[in-house]
C-alpha cells in the first residue's frame, strides 16, 4: 500500500503517518531508496 492510500484510509496527515511508523503503530518497510513501502 502506498502512503497516499494509507493517508486516505486512516484520514491522517503525512506527519502523523510518519509518527505512527516511528512509534511502531504501523509497520513499514524501508526501501534502499530511503522511501517506505
Amino acid at each position: 500500500m502506498k502512503a497516499n492510500q494509507a493517508l486516505k484510509i486512516l484520514r491522517v496527515s503525512k506527519s502523523t503517518l510518519r509518527n505512527y511508523i516511528k512509534s511502531g503503530k504501523i509497520k513499514a518497510t524501508k526501501l534502499p531508496t530511503g522511501r517506505y513501502d
